[in-house]
């Protein structure tokens, strides 16, 4: 099992790199999806796309299995045997079988549903999606709280690498909305099988079940609040496909990705680290609202800059990189905007419930959000994919209050240590999208305007973090840490 937490300034610095390599990683498979996601999405259109779009919300259950509230429970805990994490992986490989089946029950109606069969065809290959996930779940999490970022980075980066090529291969030889759903099997079938050849830990003989309920317990509040979540997420395009065509379907899940890409990119490696990070500082109230505060203060400024110039440029880019025929998804994109920028506050309320071991109050609010946020969808439906956009980006920032009010209620917060980081991201986002704005506005070639706007962004975004203190003081301190040159500042 793992060794007995590390010293302050060691443990500092194995979450630093960690987060430094996790983020080389994850953005190294941002290179490659992105690239993969306009290939593909040029060669088998806005019907296909959509489809595809609407069958992979089942296959995304995955990612709920691989950090399910049993593996979160694997992280956040101190008592961890072996003998408990095999009762705990078992556990998992049961749920991933057991939702595999139900896949493969209930695709014949979701295909009647969206007036299209084929989703009971590729049913099976989903089921195994599911499958890999839950085998995967704990080794993955063991590998975290094992501070073995590099090697998990590496796996990861492998899995999306084969992933994309198959993706491309199958698309560009006509297998249409298919060459999606091999591409989930191939990331999915890798990192199962990477995880369990590299990780050096192998399940035992399981513990007895009062020895791992605590750990059951977690899990399943947590995952009342994961599928709560997983729900209000993907109810929309599920609703979109059987109230419209998937045409419209494939617009919407573009925008959404567009948005929702660089908030994964910031958002995997981040958790991995910050949620052991803030774990180990259980009980040094100081240092972990610190840790926090420097944490949630680097995702907005990374960011929020971005999503903005995103925005802002969203018909250069969709009509240079997807083609005339994505055009209409520059417009949802904007709408969506909200969804991106509430996505910081949600992740970092979601930080403390896990770290703190308060799973039961954030099923309960997860919950509650997801009471207010469907019936948004619903009312959103009546006026199509736009009015469907607003909803959930309504639903999204007003979900943001309840959620930091109560991580604040169950932990070490304060109210500053949350709205405090905003500020600094707030101007430069301000500034950086400003001048871009300004500076598109003296041309109309898309290709200039998209080169012009993204880097006037981009300098004054610098100009603007080199020229602030506290962020820079901020930036100085996370480069010493690194480099091993200053103790534990936290």
């Amino acid at each position: 099992m793992p060794p007995a937490n590390p010293s302050s300034p060691r443990l500092a610095t194995a979450l630093a790199r960690g987060g430094i390599s996790t983020a080389i990683g994850v953005w190294g498979r941002f290179v490659l999806q992105f690239g993969t996601v306009i290939i593909v999405a040029r060669i088998i259109g806005p019907v296909e796309y959509g489809f595809a779009a609407i069958v992979l919300v089942f296959s995304s259950i995955s990612e709920l299995l691989r950090g399910s509230g049993l593996a979160s429970a694997v992280l956040q805990r101190r008592d961890l045997t072996d003998a408990i994490a095999s009762r705990v992986h078992f556990i998992s490989c049961a749920v991933g079988a057991v939702l595999g089946v139900a896949l493969v029950a209930a695709a014949p109606a979701v295909g009647s549903l969206i007036g299209d069969q084929r989703v009971a065809t590729y049913s099976p290959a989903l089921a195994a999606v599911l499958v890999c996930a839950g085998v995967a779940a704990v080794p993955t999490a063991l590998f975290s709280r094992n501070l073995r970022f590099h090697a998990l980075a590496a796996i990861d980066f492998g899995a999306a690498a084969l992933g994309c090529a198959v993706a491309v291969a199958l698309a560009v030889t006509g297998w249409g909305a298919a060459s999606l759903v091999w591409q989930a099997v191939a990331v999915a079938a890798v990192q199962c099988g990477a995880v369990l050849i590299v990780g050096r830990w192998r399940p035992t003989r399981p513990a007895p079940r009062e020895a791992a309920r605590p750990y059951v317990s977690f899990g399943l509040n947590a995952a009342v609040t994961q599928t709560a979540r997983y729900v209000s997420q993907n109810l929309d395009r599920v609703l979109l496909g059987a109230a419209g065509s998937s045409a419209a379907v494939g617009m919407y899940a573009q925008a959404m990705q567009l948005i929702q890409l660089p908030v994964a990119q910031l958002s995997a490696p981040l958790q991995r680290v910050i949620i052991p990070g803030l774990s180990r500082l259980q009980g040094e109230g100081e240092r972990y609202r610190n840790y926090f505060r420097r944490v949630l203060a680097l995702f907005t400024l990374v960011l929020w800059p971005v999503l903005a110039l995103v925005a802002l440029l969203a018909p250069e880019i969709i009509g240079i990189l997807f083609g005339e025929a994505w055009l209409a998804s520059a417009a949802l994109m904007r709408l969506l905007l909200g969804v991106g920028f509430a996505a910081p506050l949600v992740f970092a309320a979601s930080w403390v419930f896990v770290s703190t071991g308060n799973a039961r109050a954030q099923s309960a609010l997860t919950v509650g959000i997801a009471v207010f946020t469907i019936p948004a969808i619903l009312l959103g439906l009546q006026h199509g994919a736009g009015g469907m956009a607003i909803a959930v980006s309504a639903a999204s920032l007003a979900s943001t209050v309840p959620a930091l009010v109560l991580a604040c209620r169950r932990s070490p917060l304060r109210a500053g240590d949350v709205l405090g980081p905003l500020l600094w991201p707030t101007v430069v986002t301000v500034l950086a999208a400003g001048s871009a704005a300004l500076a598109i506005s003296f041309t109309g070639t898309p290709l200039v305007r998209l080169l012009l706007g993204g880097g006037v962004a981009l300098a004054v975004a610098g100009a603007a973090i080199a020229g602030i203190p506290p962020i820079r003081a901020s930036a100085r301190s996370l480069l010493a840490l690194v480099r091993k040159r200053t103790p534990d500042s936290d």
